[in-house]
This record gives structure tokens, C-alpha cells and sequence, in this order.
């Protein structure tokens, strides 16, 4: 049996354009991001604790993720167009995919039919597609929007929120996401 199935799926099925994360034996993370049926990964995120190994496919660190972070890349380590037997190799160092993984995302609105962000309501994402996960919010509306000082809390309780000065509308922000369930609020 393979240990490292989540990841043939994501190779073979791609991330509809959101990163999706695999939780490895050790309880470490990745998150990662790339086409259907590609040999490279568009993107994978390495969460802290996790270092990238020595050898091919790990040289190429995202400059424009870095600078958005102040040089600093605090929360982990972000790498561009990873061969996909890279990412392979490194599950197995760390001994394959946990059993334990999150849910797949699910295509479609959410069971009524609808979401909501701030108020607005639309009757589909995106075409479908699910919204940005939580963990990507930030690196896509700076990537985006790169002056709007953005900061996203994730309280114990209750929905997460997303503020920023100026920039863009919380509508326009909300289309970005692909319509998340959280608060969004737009400060002048």
C-alpha cells in the first residue's frame, strides 16, 4: 500500500487553484498546490518544523511570499515548482501520510446552497470550487493586494475574521477567496 495516496490524488486530480494540506506520520504539515496531472507542484508550503531536504526540486524558495512576510517566512517555508517525486521522497522521510487527514474539499455550495461573506450571498463559488482554505488566505490577498495590511484572527471561538485598510471592497475580496465563511472587514 502506498504511503503517500493523498498525494497521488492531488498529483493526479490537481487543487482546483487552493492549496490543500497533507498531514505526515510525524504530525507535521504540508500544504501544497498544482494542476492535474502535472509533474511539478505549483507551489508547496513546508509549516513550521519541517525543514526542506537537501537535493533536486527544493532550490527554488518564492521570493514574492517572502517579501510579503517581511523577509522573515516565520510561518514555514515556501517553495515553487516542486517535482512531484520530491514531495514524495519527503513524506516517506517522514514516515508516509498520516491515517488521519482533513476532509477533501467539497465542490459546490455549502448545504443551503449559498454562502455568505459580510452579508453578501451568492448561490455558487467560483464555478463551483471551493473557497481559499484558511491557512492560504493571507499569501493570496498579499500576493493580490500587497499594500492593504492585512490581518486575519482566528479567535477559539467563532468565525474567523480578515481586516484591511483601503484596497479593495469586501466584495471584491470575498470573489478573490472564492466566498470563505468568515468576517470581512474593510477599514478606511
Amino acid at each position: 500500500m502506498s504511503t503517500t495516496m493523498r498525494l497521488n490524488r492531488i498529483a493526479a486530480e490537481g487543487t482546483g487553484g487552493i492549496f490543500l494540506r497533507i498531514h505526515l506520520a510525524d504530525d507535521r504539515w504540508i500544504s501544497l498546490m498544482g494542476d492535474p496531472g502535472a509533474t511539478e507542484l505549483e507551489e508547496v508550503f513546508l509549516l513550521p518544523g519541517l525543514d526542506a531536504p537537501d537535493g533536486d526540486g527544493w532550490d527554488n524558495r518564492d521570493p514574492v511570499g517572502e517579501w510579503l512576510d517581511g523577509g522573515r517566512m516565520d510561518n514555514g517555508l515556501l517553495f515553487c515548482e516542486v517535482p512531484v517525486d520530491a514531495v514524495r521522497l519527503l513524506i516517506e522521510e517522514h514516515g508516509g501520510e498520516h491515517a488521519e487527514q482533513d476532509d477533501w474539499p467539497q465542490s459546490g455550495p455549502g448545504q443551503d446552497g449559498a454562502t455568505v461573506a459580510e452579508g453578501i450571498e451568492t448561490p455558487e463559488r467560483d464555478g463551483g470550487r471551493p473557497p481559499v482554505p484558511l491557512d492560504g488566505i493571507l499569501y493570496r490577498v498579499r500576493l493580490v493586494w500587497p499594500d492593504a495590511g492585512w490581518v486575519l484572527r482566528e479567535p477559539p471561538t467563532g468565525k474567523p475574521s480578515l481586516t484591511w485598510r483601503g484596497g479593495p471592497g469586501v466584495e471584491e475580496v470575498a470573489e478573490e477567496l472564492r466566498w470563505p465563511d468568515i468576517v470581512m472587514t474593510r477599514t478606511t
